[in-house]
């Protein structure tokens, strides 16, 4: 219980920092008057820094950022904004994460196959090409050539047809393929490159090679001793990667035109708009901090199912 209330403090304290930065930004010397009327209608015109502390976590507890030009809650716009990149996010890094074990799995224990060898030179070759190129390779595959060798090409803006006038799921569903398989491809290989090598390592420990001698199942230790031990590995590089691709995710989404997070970001600070900035910032905070409490009390806490792992 105790280690559980050292993570939740930990936590807070963090939280507690990135709004400090935030509520210290209102005093920064600024030579765009505009952004400096923005920053001071955000915080009420107040010069007082504690004040503005106090008005900024008022803000958080209320959801009340102001309203978007549309007359819409900036807090409502940009959670729907987030739960599409989120969206984005979830179904690729599912797909990654499942790939990632497998095939590191098999990796570390057929190092020598020749389709091991191949794999390992393609994800050398994914972690090295820019993001954005792989994404405009695949944009000209699948929808340009695609459109002239077989009549039809994915959709590569939006997150539904122009005619769609309700939702539709096979519409959304074909807008989602290719930035997923983009996010897919950048999560995969981060992961299975990281975890590959974890495997082996576990593979060369002694208690492995121990079981192997005792003539125990190949499927009680790869469960019990392998992945188990593995498990670790797998949420903390996750929250890590969770943490890049956001920042990826902004060229992902501009590229795609996909109405999420990142877009809203980047059309945030060509119009200046402060107060939806400052709600991404926390909304994005909020998440990786809950994420990174959730990993350490799992993998760290007496609670924690992985922390006696071997």
């Amino acid at each position: 219980m105790l280690s559980i209330i050292t993570e939740f403090s930990k936590s807070i304290l963090i939280f507690a920092v990135v709004l400090i930065l935030l509520t210290l930004i209102s005093v920064l010397p600024v030579q765009n008057s505009v952004v400096e009327k923005k920053v001071d209608q955000f915080f009420l015109g107040n010069g007082n820094l504690l004040i503005k502390f106090g008005v900024l976590i008022d803000r958080i507890v209320s959801g009340d950022f102001g309203k978007t030009p549309n007359g819409n809650s900036i807090f409502d716009d940009t959670l729907w904004s987030y739960m599409l990149s989120l969206e984005l996010i979830i179904i690729a890094g599912a797909i990654a994460v499942l790939l990632s074990i497998v095939l590191s799995l098999y990796a570390a224990k057929f190092q020598n196959s020749l389709i091991i060898k191949f794999l390992n030179i393609v994800v050398f070759c994914f972690c090295n090409i820019p993001y954005f190129l792989t994404a405009i390779v695949f944009i000209f595959i699948f929808s340009i050539m695609f459109e002239q060798w077989f009549g039809y090409s994915l959709p590569v803006t939006g997150m539904r047809d122009v005619k769609d006038k309700a939702f539709n799921l096979i519409s959304h569903i074909r807008h989602l393929i290719l930035p997923v398989s983009i996010i897919t491809l950048i999560m995969f290989s981060q992961m299975y490159s990281f975890l590959r090598m974890q495997a082996e390592t576990i593979y060369k420990k002694h208690y492995i090679k121990f079981s192997y001698a005792l003539g125990l199942p190949e499927r009680l230790i790869l469960f019990k001793y392998v992945l188990k031990n593995l498990l670790a590995d797998i949420l903390r590089n996750t929250v890590n990667l969770f943490q890049t691709i956001i920042g990826i995710i902004i060229i992902i989404e501009i590229i795609f035109s996909w109405p999420g997070i990142g877009l809203k970001a980047y059309k945030s600070v060509i119009n200046l708009n402060v107060a939806t900035l400052f709600c991404i910032i926390l909304m994005i905070s909020c998440t990786v901090i809950l994420l990174q409490f959730i990993v350490q009390v799992i993998t760290k806490s007496e609670y924690g199912f992985l922390r006696n792992a071997e």
